[in-house]
C-alpha cells in the first residue's frame, strides 16, 4: 500500500468518527478516535472519543485492564519526600493524617546574674555599670533597701552605653524589695539610684538577673 493511499484512508476514518460524534478535528494530533466493533462486522458502535493534544506518545499494553473508581479501603498511594540526602516515605498516624516529627529540641535557656551589694546612697545619682541586654530574652532588677531611709531608683536604656534615656522610676522604702522590669528595649540597660531626702543615705543591694537562649 502506497504512502499516499494510507494517508487518504486515515483521513476518511477520522472524518467518519468525527462526523458520527459531531466532533470537528483540525489536526490528527488533536483527535484520537477509539472505536470498538461489537457483534457483526456491519454493526459499528463508537464507545469512546478522547480529544487530547499528544505531546509525548506513550505505548500502553495490557489485557483486561481494571478501570474502576478508587476506594480508600482498597486502594492506596505511597508518598515520598526528600530530606536532602535520602528519599523517605511520608509518615501517617492511625487515622491517616500526616505525622509531624520534631527534628530538634528547643534550646535551653541560660541564667545570668550580676550583683551590686552594699551600696550607700548619696544625694547625687550613683550610676551602676550598664548591662548588655541585646541577647537577653527576659531580664529584671531587684532592689533591696536594707537601710532606714527611702531611695529613688530609675532604669535607663541606651543604644551605645553612652547616651541614656529614662525608662521608669521607682521609690523603695526601708526594708522593702522591689522588682523593676524595663518597659523599653535598647542594647544597654542600667540602674541609677540616690537618696530621696538630702543627708539621709541608706544601704541598698541591687540584683540584675536575666535569661538568654543558647
Amino acid at each position: 500500500m502506497s504512502k499516499q493511499h494510507k494517508t487518504q484512508m486515515s483521513k476518511r476514518m477520522k472524518a467518519t468518527c468525527c462526523k458520527k460524534l459531531s466532533v470537528s478535528c483540525q489536526s490528527p494530533a488533536l483527535c484520537i478516535c477509539m472505536c470498538k466493533r461489537t457483534g457483526k462486522r456491519k454493526k459499528k458502535g463508537i464507545e469512546q472519543v478522547i480529544i487530547k493534544k499528544v505531546l509525548n506518545p506513550v505505548r500502553v499494553k495490557g489485557h483486561r485492564l481494571d478501570i474502576r473508581s478508587l476506594k480508600a479501603k482498597r486502594d492506596g498511594i505511597q508518598i515520598f519526600g526528600f530530606d536532602g540526602k535520602h528519599v523517605r516515605p511520608i509518615r501517617t498516624d492511625a487515622e491517616g493524617r500526616v505525622k509531624v516529627v520534631q527534628s530538634s529540641s528547643f534550646p535551653a535557656r541560660k541564667f545570668h546574674e550580676k550583683k551590686f551589694l552594699g551600696i550607700f546612697t548619696q544625694d547625687d545619682w550613683i550610676l551602676l555599670k550598664p548591662q548588655n541586654t541585646s541577647r537577653q530574652v527576659t531580664y529584671s532588677y531587684a532592689i533591696v533597701n536594707r537601710g532606714h531611709n527611702p531611695v529613688i531608683v530609675k532604669v535607663e536604656v541606651s543604644p551605645n552605653s553612652l547616651d541614656f534615656a529614662i525608662d521608669r522610676e521607682e521609690e523603695v522604702i526601708s526594708d522593702e524589695t522591689v522588682v523593676i522590669v524595663p518597659t523599653r528595649f535598647l542594647r544597654y540597660t542600667r540602674i541609677s539610684l540616690r537618696s530621696k531626702e538630702p543627708g539621709k543615705p541608706t544601704l541598698v543591694d541591687v540584683y540584675f538577673q536575666s535569661q538568654s537562649i543558647g
